[in-house]
């Protein structure tokens, strides 16, 4: 029996109707970002030697391991995110719109776009094995 957490998490980690054919992280740029902006997960994956940063293959266990990897990955950008938004509600309530607008600009960065990154590779990766069966 799953416990209430592991529930839920799975249940965040699925994937949603609107998201399923990857559309909606295109039309906001998922791509071009994965593209252009620095990508540090990547040296931080290749130093964590046993999570290559891509698919090493397309067996069925490559691909699992790979789609852990994006919930990984999109968990940790998930814990930071809360608190770079109390940093923005902090200079909104302060009243301070030029630090809010680089601290929610930077936040979009390091957060926001890679757990749509993850989202965006994981659902990929999961019609991938969908096809394969």
């Amino acid at each position: 029996m799953k416990s209430a957490l592991t529930k839920t998490l799975d249940n965040y980690f699925a994937t949603k109707e609107f998201e399923k054919d990857g559309k909606i992280y295109e039309r906001l740029g998922v791509k071009y970002f994965g593209r252009y902006f620095p990508n540090f997960g990547s040296f931080w994956t290749k130093k964590l030697k046993e999570y290559p940063s891509m698919i090493n293959g397309y067996k069925k266990k490559d691909l699992n391991k790979f789609i852990d990897l994006t919930r990984c990955i999109e968990g940790g950008h998930l814990i930071a995110l809360p608190m770079w938004t109390s940093l923005n509600i902090y200079h909104f309530m302060n009243k301070d719109y030029e630090s809010l607008a680089i601290f929610g600009g930077i936040n979009i960065l390091i957060n926001v776009y890679p757990i749509m990154s993850q989202r965006y590779n994981r659902n990929r990766a999961l019609r991938f094995l969908e096809k394969k069966q």
